[in-house]
């Protein structure tokens, strides 16, 4: 008789093993399904590489995303563990739940596009760079200013100053080993902490826009390449190149393995 109690206590304890061993893997799948909707939806502006490279800037130092998504997936798991979930669906919901925190600590906003963005064909070379008129908003205030006619009042001050910044054009060049694998390319313009500040397509090796003076980071993603982050310096009529190196990886896949 004891040693059936103690074999009845010995499957006991296993199967409890096996419930919270499943109940974790299914809490951990819930938040890989959800960190991978995250990236694959919303590409450089998803929650994960914000907060990415958000710690990045903040530690001085290269944190893959891989990592800070390891670190959320952890917490996924535990928390079907603190609301006490007794079955894998609900530990799988539970786990997918980490998705609407990270939506509701970084809201997704559609990024702008990159201001005065122009393609230039190869066929074309160089174009000569747009005149960067100032909206009639801006000489509107300035003209006041200048003749006396604006008034003290804080808000035409504030908008005032808030026109009156220096943009500068920047031509990038995308060079790739083979022109024929260049199919379009995705540029994002991210500030030094990496908060994405703009995005546009674009269907041509080589383009420009124009963005207030800076320090930027450059991302490019571009399908059968990897991905490139390049620190840009934007001031007066400047140039950078990219160089792409051909990837099999998609780029969201990449993106783990960026900071």
């Amino acid at each position: 008789m004891p040693n059936k109690q103690i074999k009845d206590k010995h499957h006991e304890t296993e199967s409890l093993e096996d419930s919270i061993l499943s109940i974790l893997v299914s809490s951990v799948m819930g938040g890989m399904t959800a960190l991978l909707v995250d990236v694959f939806q919303k590409g450089p502006a998803s929650s994960l590489l914000t907060f990415t490279r958000s710690l990045s800037h903040v530690l001085n130092a290269n944190v893959p995303a891989i990592v800070v998504g390891l670190l959320i997936v952890s917490i996924a798991g535990g928390l079907s563990f603190v609301f006490s979930v007794d079955t894998k669906l609900k530990a799988f919901y539970t786990g997918l739940s980490i998705f609407s925190i990270l939506s509701s600590a970084v809201p997704y906003s559609q990024p702008t596009a990159l201001p005065g963005y122009q393609p230039i064909p190869e066929s074309q070379g160089e174009l000569e760079s747009p005149p960067l008129s100032p909206s009639p908003d801006y000489e509107k205030i300035n003209g006041g200013v200048e003749r006396g006619e604006a008034t003290n009042s804080l808000l035409n001050i504030f908008v005032a100053t808030a026109y009156a910044v220096e943009y500068a054009v920047i031509t990038v060049t995308l060079k790739v080993a083979d022109p024929n694998s260049f199919h379009g390319a995705t540029i994002s313009l991210l500030d030094k902490s990496g908060k994405l500040l703009a995005e546009s397509s674009t269907k041509t090796a080589t383009f420009k826009f124009s963005y207030p003076t800076g320090h930027y980071i450059l991302r490019v993603e571009a399908s059968g390449f990897s991905i490139v982050e390049k620190e840009v310096e934007i001031k007066g009529t400047c140039q950078v190149q990219v160089d792409l190196l051909e990837s099999n990886l998609p780029t969201p896949v990449q993106s783990l393995w960026k900071r």
